[in-house]
């Protein structure tokens, strides 16, 4: 007999804090309008595109053949990032649209399929961001994509002011922004200044009564804004083994009875929010 153990905790990738308006650095102009010039970094570049405008009537394509050869854009007059903190609530949020996607059905292949959303994520796997300044300090951020917002097919990524700290108000003269897709084409519709302060926010976990090798199917849900989630699972709080499984998705067989005490753990991959750990108890009947 086979049951399904869905727990309702997850990432609302799209969500920011509603109680402060976003400051838009980039909203959709002619870069040269608005002191932009775009160039190559290795064999990437970076051009002006009508195609796939967000807010205005213009986005920044930028193709990338490597995590080191991608599109730069340079600020005749540098932009200034405001000083931050170490756990600094503020981000840099960027909106991208990806060329190239793909569907992701956690549950593919199970029982499960109908019941376990799909999402769409881009074919890269990895986005950095190379921020230098006026005075060549560098920032060198390199982050997950994330789901794409079903509504329009953009994607949020947001990089911490957090790792800014310590350089005082950082004009920024360059940009530099590569995927880890070969011949990998992605666009910039927005650039803006966000302030989350949402914590992690996490739905209790059910207990049930199973019998051994009936299978669970965990789907872990979470809202925590801008941040970047890890999810790690132990299925056994007493056997010292903290990490299980990781990711929103975890399936597991217990092969004997007795009563086990399920976390699930959720961390901020940027350590700037507090992690959140809920539990449960299975009962699994020989």
């Amino acid at each position: 007999m086979r049951k399904l153990f869905a727990i309702l905790a997850i990432a609302a990738m799209f969500a920011v804090n509603s109680a402060c308006a976003d400051i838009i650095l980039y909203g959709g102009e002619d870069p040269a309008k608005v002191g932009i010039k775009m160039g190559a970094w290795g064999s990437g570049y970076a051009v002006k595109d009508t195609k796939h405008a967000l807010l205005g009537s213009n986005a920044i394509k930028v193709h990338s053949q490597s995590l080191y050869a991608g599109g730069r854009m340079d600020f005749t007059k540098p932009v200034t990032v405001p000083a931050a903190k170490e756990k600094d609530s503020r981000y840099l949020t960027f909106s991208l649209f990806f060329a190239n996607t793909k569907q992701v059905n956690p549950a593919a292949g199970t029982v499960y399929a109908y019941e376990v959303e799909p999402y769409t994520i881009s074919v890269a796997s990895r986005i950095r961001f190379l921020f230098i300044s006026a005075d060549g300090k560098c920032v060198d951020y390199t982050a997950d994509p994330q789901p794409v917002d079903p509504d329009d097919n953009w994607m949020k990524v947001s990089v911490p002011l957090a790792k800014f700290a310590g350089m005082g108000d950082f004009r920024l003269a360059r940009l530099i922004m590569f995927c880890d897709e070969p011949n990998g084409d992605f666009f910039i519709g927005a650039i803006t200044l966000t302030d989350d302060k949402e914590p992690i926010i996490v739905e209790p976990l059910d207990s049930q009564v199973i019998a051994v090798m009936d299978e669970l199917f965990f789907v872990a849900r979470a809202q925590a804004g801008c941040s970047n989630l890890d999810y790690s699972w132990d299925f056994d709080s007493s056997d010292g083994i903290t990490r299980d499984a990781s990711g929103t998705v975890a399936r597991k067989f217990f092969t004997k009875g007795g009563n086990y005490t399920v976390t699930l753990t959720v961390t901020d991959k940027n350590k700037i929010k507090d992690p959140v750990k809920v539990t449960t108890v299975i009962e699994v009947n020989e």
